[in-house]
């Protein structure tokens, strides 16, 4: 029921406001097509697998990320599970396997620094080879800036490294949180008036 979708493709880890501006663009292809919006994206996260020796954590659960594309209007989201099978399939197979058969996209909408496949070989000029031979549209959204600075999943992971909350909460577009279990621990702090 997804044919002739628009559709965009990455990890949207935090939706930061450079993500922000990709899936405003993605709506406006949409709207121009009267397509369905899909946000195609991966799990784990990519680099977990391909290198795992660099112990890339979420900036946030992945149901945020579904809320977040929900409060955007974003009409389907697609959870792709990663593994190295796929982190091995070549650009095209990806493409024909995962994107055209089952979407048969009417437009990809994708970021600055957009690759996938093996080796990374789809990249925006890939695409713009195959868009006339599968029929499909191909916009590339500029890198966001803020302060000279591209806003970034890394970027942002970088300032809480640093305990930068207000840069982050500047890339993000809202405060960044963590959310868990409360445990109940010996009870000191009731004791000293700080419960």
């Amino acid at each position: 029921g997804l044919d002739g979708s628009v559709v965009t493709i990455g990890n949207f880890d935090g939706i930061h406001q450079g993500h922000q501006k990709l899936l405003l663009a993605l709506k406006k292809q949409a709207q121009k097509f009267e397509s369905p919006q899909v946000v195609m994206t991966f799990h784990p996260h990519p680099l977990k697998i391909v290198f795992p020796e660099k112990k890339i954590f979420r900036l946030f659960s992945l149901q945020d990320q579904k809320e977040q594309l929900d409060k955007m209007g974003i009409d389907f989201l697609l959870r792709i599970p990663f593994d190295l099978a796929l982190a091995e399939t070549p650009a095209e197979k990806f493409f024909l396997e995962f994107i055209h058969q089952p979407l048969r996209p009417k437009a990809l909408v994708i970021g600055h620094d957009f690759h996938f496949g093996k080796d990374r070989k789809g990249d925006v000029r890939a695409l713009n080879e195959w868009k006339s031979r599968y029929h499909f549209e191909v916009e590339q959204v500029q890198a966001y800036q803020i302060q000279n600075k591209v806003v970034s999943s890394s970027r942002v992971r970088e300032l809480l490294a640093a305990s930068d909350l207000l840069g982050v909460k500047e890339m993000l577009g809202r405060n960044y949180y963590i959310a868990g279990f409360v445990q109940p621990g010996v009870g000191r702090g009731k004791k000293l008036g700080f419960p």
